[in-house]
């Protein structure tokens, strides 16, 4: 009988400890996001820190380029935008395929679609409300990778039927590349 109070005992201070832990790590939390709210929106430090934007300065020459983005996937695209907003126009973007899309212009197999909600897989600057399926497909997804390369003007620095080889990214990281990509015949 005495063994059987004791495993009770045992049993009540471990729940005991469990909702102690779980309450300290939601009051330290609280009194943690209180303190940045405190500091960042109360005083409007927030704020500025958004208002500062990264600047390019743009002094380099037209026969060359500083980045050069391999892909025109999701990641090729948005990097390409994102250099757009700072002003920064010598760069190109080397693509294997004669489009754009990375893999959602390559997998053309029936039923390729996103394993992600339609919702979340868009940029979050340009979201597009117009997704018909809650996991978008293929060619949805391809036509919005289109659509956004028109819209910020991508497809000027778009070497298309290139193919990058680990010799060329070798070079690349000593010389000029304006002239080291290698088209497809």
């Amino acid at each position: 009988m005495g063994n059987v109070l004791f495993f009770k005992l045992d049993i009540l201070l471990l729940i005991l400890g469990f909702y102690i832990v779980i309450g300290l790590s939601l009051l330290l939390g609280l009194i943690g996001h209180c303190i940045y709210w405190l500091l960042y929106d109360s005083f409007g430090r927030y704020e500025k820190r958004l208002k500062r934007k990264l600047k390019w300065i743009n002094n380099q020459r037209h026969d060359e380029y500083y980045v050069i983005i391999i892909g025109t996937g999701f990641s090729g695209l948005g990097m390409a935008i994102k250099m757009n907003e700072l002003g920064m126009d010598n760069y190109i973007l080397i693509e294997r395929h004669e489009h754009v899309g990375g893999t959602w212009y390559a997998n053309k197999y029936p039923g390729c679609a996103c394993d992600v909600p339609s919702n979340l897989y868009s940029y979050s600057f340009e979201p597009n409300p117009k997704w018909s399926y809650y996991f978008s497909r293929q060619p949805e997804i391809a036509e919005y990778l289109e659509y956004c390369t028109d819209k910020y003007n991508i497809r000027r620095h778009i070497q298309f039927n290139t193919n990058a080889r680990k010799r060329l990214l070798k070079q690349i990281a000593r010389t000029n590349i304006s002239d080291k990509y290698e088209n497809k015949t």
